[in-house]
C-alpha cells in the first residue's frame, strides 16, 4: 500500500490514457482518486477474425487439417492463468468435436501432463 500511494498513483495520474481489463479495474482507478482518462479493453481475441486460416496449408504442415477443432493455451503455464481449467473444460467437451487437439507451446506440470495423458496432441506444439 505504501508504494502505492508514494509512487503508483502519481505515475497513474501522470499517464495519457490508462487501460483497464474491466469496468471493475476502471472503477478502482477511479476509487484511488486517478482521474486519468481510462479505456476498458478486456483480455481476448476477435475469433471470428480467425475462424478460417488464411494460411491452411502452412497449418497442415504441422498436422493442423480443417476438420481438426482447435485449442491452444498461449502463455506461461502458471497456476494463475487456470490452465487446469481450460484442459478441464476442454476434456468436457472433446468429444462433441471431430478431432479435437490440445495445444500448449509451454512445458506443462507434472499435474497438467498426468491430466493430459490420452489427449490428442500436436506433435509440434504440444509442450510436453
Amino acid at each position: 500500500m505504501l508504494y502505492l500511494r508514494m509512487i503508483e498513483i502519481s505515475i497513474l495520474k501522470r499517464a495519457t490514457t490508462l487501460i483497464a481489463l474491466t469496468g471493475v479495474e476502471a472503477a478502482n482507478y477511479e476509487r484511488l482518486g486517478v482521474s486519468t482518462p481510462c479505456r476498458v479493453i478486456p483480455n481476448g481475441i476477435d475469433t471470428a477474425a480467425y475462424s478460417v486460416s488464411r494460411d491452411q496449408a502452412l497449418l497442415e504442415t504441422i498436422g493442423i487439417g480443417q476438420q481438426h477443432a482447435v485449442v491452444l493455451f498461449l502463455g506461461r503455464i502458471h497456476p494463475i492463468k487456470g490452465a487446469d481449467r481450460l484442459l478441464d473444460a476442454f476434456l468436457q467437451v472433446k468429444q462433441e468435436f471431430p478431432k479435437p487437439c490440445w495445444s500448449s507451446p509451454d512445458p506443462m506440470n507434472s499435474d497438467l501432463r498426468r491430466a493430459c495423458s490420452g489427449v490428442p496432441m500436436w506433435p509440434a506444439c504440444r509442450g510436453v
